[in-house]
């Protein structure tokens, strides 16, 4: 039986937050953590970090990400999912619609569109 997502208390993040997530947003890696997510907690989604911060070393300041690679995008490209505040801040749970794993594919290959690849500044 799935364990209930520790929510936080939080606020709706604004258009221009940041949002961060470690790695080069590879299908395989986004659809295991997605599986993952579903299997331990009963709901379909992937983990991020994301605060409202003037600029991304502010953000990666506050969560270390050992990934040379991250994928950046700001909650305004992220739309059309639901930021659900999750655990410790700034980390947050993206959460999918998708009913099938078809539908799963297509929705992270939307959501890898909207992520820019960086390199991680904070990382050598």
């Amino acid at each position: 039986m799935p364990r209930k997502l520790p929510i936080r208390g939080g606020y709706e993040l604004p258009p221009n937050a940041l949002v961060v997530r470690g790695g080069q947003m590879l299908l395989s890696d986004l659809s295991k953590n997605a599986i993952d997510t579903a299997q331990k907690y009963g709901l379909l989604g992937i983990s991020v970090f994301a605060a409202d911060v003037p600029n991304l070393t502010d953000l990666l300041s506050r969560v270390p990400l050992p990934w040379r690679i991250i994928g950046v995008a700001t909650r305004g490209d992220l739309s059309d999912w639901e930021l659900l505040p999750t655990f410790r801040a700034p980390h947050y749970t993206l959460r999918l619609g998708a009913e099938t794993e078809e539908d799963l594919g297509i929705e992270l290959e939307l959501l890898q569109e909207r992520f820019t690849l960086e390199r991680n500044p904070l990382v050598e």
